[in-house]
């Protein structure tokens, strides 16, 4: 039990970059900025300019990720007379540091988090108006602030408690829905509904790989909502679904208020399987962006040189193609054999943190799909070989192509040393490349779509993660 504790420590210290002064760790920050400044001169300024026919639908998980990643390109739609709409999905009530900070106390009550949440609307709509947006461009949908990866991976219609502000559902009067169920299912209704009526032609959602467990949820959720609506008339053809990054390590480095630094991807999140565009912005539009930053004054408060350093002289935006995990014949072996020459699925950043290089058997290289039959196959390459201490996690939602719903209670498979664990029966082995999970699908998910999590962990600390990722199933020969 004790060794047990001190790896656990050993790993959680390695996992915050500041705790590492001199040595590997002042190397690794000094290679991680040269190589971040590198990655911005890269990064092509080819974003296409708005047209006043296009709709802009930004979905933010808390206020203030619109203005950080989006705050320009708000700004250069509206010049060009587009249409722009923000959702909040959660207030951003749930942050407790920010909290005692704002009422200058440690013993946080519920009726705290509440008073918060009224704080940081009204810091929205403060930014909203330095980027040239209205309050009716606006909507909030007021899920639980730090909560939404649960609502994602637990059953859909699972209602759920939130114990720091003490609600089971929307407290906020001024909300789209209020009353609405702390649920996976009004996630995705509320967001149906909105996408419905305000029928966007471009659709900015968070990178499945940014590290706020909040965002990839969002992101997956976003995701779910297009790829019901586009199942169903009279809704217009798919939009386009750009994605934007605001949490990725120790990124954007050096941090701070440098308004003149291109802002780009991480250098570790180039040449991928996501197609950067960058959009240079102008003087002005930088000047308000910062203004507009410095509107949410509890988030600069608490981490300012962070929340600073997004006002510079490029934003950027990634597309993702559609990933398919191609229908084999069931009679070929099992993985990895059947797996061998698949295209990945999803290509993840490597030695791109200490405890990644740390821990490189749950470093994860690629992921690659196929389907066999009513099986679905799975192949996670990591750096090194899975150790018997490694754990992979894979869940799956899945969207079939009848007329079922968005996978209520979704696939969620643990495997460890050969073990496996999870709430439906599965196979798995590991061997020098990685590890293999075999997952069962019914006929509603034949030819449909799986929404993929896959993550590492070792003694119950995360090394590594996809995000929530999109794969059209059964394509191809």
């Amino acid at each position: 039990m004790r060794a047990r504790l001190i790896l656990r420590m050993a790993i959680a210290a390695a996992a915050i970059p500041c705790l590492w002064v001199g040595g590997a760790g002042a190397r690794y920050l000094l290679r991680t900025q040269a190589a971040d400044r590198k990655a911005a001169e890269r990064l092509s300024t080819d974003f296409p300019s708005p047209r006043p026919s296009q709709r802009y639908l930004i979905v933010s998980p808390h206020p203030d990720d619109e203005t950080l990643a989006c705050g320009g390109l708000i700004q250069r739609a509206l010049q060009a007379h587009a249409e722009v709409r923000v959702i909040f999905v959660t207030c951003g009530d749930g942050y407790r540091a920010a909290v005692e900070r704002q009422f200058r106390k440690l013993r946080i009550t519920p009726e705290d988090y509440l008073q918060f949440g009224e704080i940081r609307r009204n810091e929205a709509l403060a930014a909203a108006r330095e980027l040239g947006l209205a309050p009716a461009q606006l909507r909030f949908l007021g899920m639980p602030d730090g909560r939404m990866t649960d609502l994602w991976r637990s059953r859909l219609t699972d209602e759920r408690t939130v114990s720091n502000i003490a609600q089971v559902r929307v407290p906020y009067e001024w909300t789209v829905q209020p009353g609405s169920p702390y649920s996976g299912a009004a996630v995705l209704r509320l967001l149906e509904d909105q996408m419905a009526e305000y029928r966007p032609t471009h659709v900015l959602i968070p990178h499945p790989s940014d590290d706020h467990g909040d965002h990839a949820a969002v992101s997956a959720f976003a995701r779910a909502a297009i790829l019901d609506l586009t199942r169903r008339e009279p809704f217009p053809p798919t939009p386009v679904i750009l994605h934007y990054l605001v949490h990725r390590g120790d990124w954007p480095q050096p941090q701070g208020l440098r308004i003149a630094m291109p802002l780009a991807p991480p250098a570790e999140m180039m040449g991928l399987d996501t197609m950067w565009h960058g959009l240079a912005l102008r003087d002005g539009e930088i000047a308000r962006k910062l203004r507009a930053v410095r509107a949410y004054r509890s988030q600069t408060a608490v981490m300012p040189r962070y929340m600073l350093s997004f006002a510079r002289s490029t934003e950027f935006f990634g597309i993702i193609p559609d990933a398919h995990a191609p229908l084999v014949s069931p009679g070929r072996p099992a993985a990895p054999t059947l797996l061998g020459q698949a295209v990945p699925v999803v290509l993840d950043a490597v030695d791109d943190s200490l405890l990644r290089r740390l821990q490189a058997q749950c470093d994860i290289r690629a992921v690659m799909a196929a389907m066999a039959g009513d099986e679905l196959y799975l192949r996670v390459n990591t750096v090194k070989p899975p150790s018997r201490t490694a754990t992979t996690t894979v869940f799956a939602r899945v969207l079939g192509t009848y007329d079922d719903p968005v996978g209520d209670a979704g696939m969620q498979v643990t495997a460890r040393g050969g073990r496996v664990q999870g709430n439906i029966e599965a196979l798995a082995s590991s061997d020098q490349g990685g590890t293999s999970v075999v997952l069962p699908l019914d006929r509603s998910h034949q030819a449909g779509t799986a929404i993929l999590d896959i993550e590492t962990s070792v003694a119950g600390v995360v090394v590594d993660r996809t995000g929530p990722r999109v794969v059209r199933m059964g394509s191809g020969d």
